[in-house]
């Protein structure tokens, strides 16, 4: 096992290095996504348009054709519909209801839409014909080729946007550029040759994770073991490296940090995978989650809802989307770059708030049972938590008595739906417990968290150096001795 241990070691204390650095930058710095900065810069819905009822929508489609998605919305500066039906998808002027072609986008309306994201003039435009550091996901491939403006301004903008659709795909500075170079990537092989392919990405993180999780519990054992050794001829917790400080180091952290280090390793794969059933046995996840999680097909004509234009009367509306909760339905309207939920029964639009029999209505039929304890959570719990205060609280917790053991969390303003079996929650001590702390305790005490990352970080830091430097040690003299049988 030493011998494993030291040829693992010698390959794997880079690699704890690399993974410990740019982790450390990565409790600081993330990678830049645009996530919602492109809302508030769409266009908003003119009350002035003359719009069709409900049942022109219906009328509209073809008879058998199953509605199963809606939204008002704009497309390069005009109001549109979007349309999802089970023969396929469709996009209709706001008012005439003619179809227009989806992937229509006037050459004039990049460059008006990318000068609304800064003030500042553009200084070059890029066609960019596969993803790049910045656009590293394979989900970007349909939007190619993409088109990158770079901006004067002291940030040093990049925006990307999709030559398909004229929408935003990415939005970065170069603070964020330089800390996700130091952090992200290399942590995550976020390089974008390698990312392009999921499965060779996967399969390179796996072996060398997996590497690492052999080269650092091997060592812990072995550093357990020599001082349990040392115990039972000294009775005193000793080392024998008492000159070799590099060793000593070495020993020291190892038995300090090696489980962390360890567990540090197998979470980093682990977040990439499901929990094998052998472990936590599994039934039906999948198919619950996704029924759980799925958006209902939305309700038009219902005597009981009042008319949607009511809500262009709301100030700011730049898309509406139909919604429906268990067979309660109500409407998504962004607002000044922000989601509302409003409930579409009743005469008048009234802010959305699920109860819990709207709750049993959507999800006795998924679980299979009616057998489950619903209650409105004020906090966080080491299962529904955010490091960064961004999930909604209070928050409906749901505990079912069914073979996954299944536990949801449900907004009651949205209906945005988290769903975890028992093997989903055993994953999350897994990861990300063990490789970012991120439970309920840490959520709450923040600084203590991040002292105790930084302590862990350090800590492997020490054990990663010394590796390094014994490691070198260890090539240095296998080629001496490869010399010196070739010499002879």
């Amino acid at each position: 096992m030493r011998w494993l241990h030291k040829v693992l070691g010698t390959v794997c204390a880079p690699l704890f290095l690399l993974w410990l650095i740019s982790g450390g930058v990565m409790i600081f710095c993330s990678f830049p996504r645009l996530g919602d900065k492109d809302l508030p810069l769409q266009d908003t819905l003119a009350a002035s348009v003359a719009l069709p009822s409900e049942a022109t929508l219906l009328a509209k489609l073809q008879p058998g054709e199953e509605l199963t998605a809606l939204a008002l919305t704009t497309h390069c500066g005009k109001p549109v519909w979007r349309v999802e039906t089970s023969e396929g998808g469709y996009l209709w002027h706001a008012d005439s209801l003619l179809t227009t072609a989806t992937d229509s986008v006037p050459e004039a309306w990049y460059e008006q839409y990318a000068s609304r994201f800064s003030s500042a003039p553009i200084v070059a435009v890029d066609t960019i014909r596969h993803i790049d550091t910045w656009t590293p996901y394979p989900r970007v491939k349909k939007d190619l080729p993409l088109y990158r403006y770079r901006f004067d301004d002291s940030e040093g903008t990049y925006l990307y946007l999709s030559s398909q659709t004229g929408d935003a795909v990415q939005l970065c500075t170069r603070s964020e550029r330089i800390g996700a170079s130091c952090g992200t990537i290399p942590h995550m092989f976020y390089y974008w040759w390698l990312r392009q392919n999921r499965t060779a990405w996967l399969w390179v993180i796996s072996i060398f994770a997996s590497l690492a999780v052999i080269a650092a519990f091997t060592g812990l054992y072995l550093g357990i073991r020599l001082y349990v050794r040392m115990w039972r001829r000294t009775k005193r917790l000793r080392s024998p490296y008492k000159r070799q400080k590099t060793l000593l180091w070495h020993l020291v952290g190892g038995v300090i940090f090696g489980l962390s280090l360890t567990l540090f390793a197998l979470s980093g794969v682990m977040s990439l995978y499901d929990l094998p059933s052998w472990i936590v046995p599994q039934h039906e996840t999948e198919t619950k989650r996704k029924e759980a999680q799925v958006a209902e097909a939305p309700q038009l004509g219902r005597s009981d809802t009042y008319d949607y234009r009511l809500l262009l009367g709301l100030v700011g509306v730049q898309q509406i989307t139909w919604r429906s909760y268990g067979g309660h339905p109500y409407y998504e309207v962004q607002r000044h770059g922000q989601l509302e939920s409003w409930d579409a029964l009743g005469e008048a639009p009234q802010p959305l708030h699920l109860t819990e029999e709207d709750i049993k209505a959507k999800l006795t039929p998924v679980l299979g049972t009616s057998d489950m304890q619903i209650e409105l959570m004020d906090h966080y719990d080491n299962y529904y938590v955010s490091l960064n205060n961004l999930y909604e609280l209070p928050i409906y917790r749901i505990s079912a008595q069914d073979k996954e053991s299944s536990r949801l969390y449900i907004s009651p303003t949205t209906g945005e739906t988290r769903y975890y079996s028992l093997n989903g929650r055993v994953k999350k001590w897994l990861y990300p417990f063990c490789h970012n702390l991120r439970i309920g305790f840490f959520a709450e005490h923040p600084t203590l968290r991040i002292i105790c990352m930084l302590v862990l970080v350090l800590g492997g830091l020490v054990v990663s150096v010394s590796g390094v430097v014994l490691g070198f040690r260890y090539l240095r003299r296998v080629i001496r001795r490869a010399k010196s049988r070739h010499n002879k």
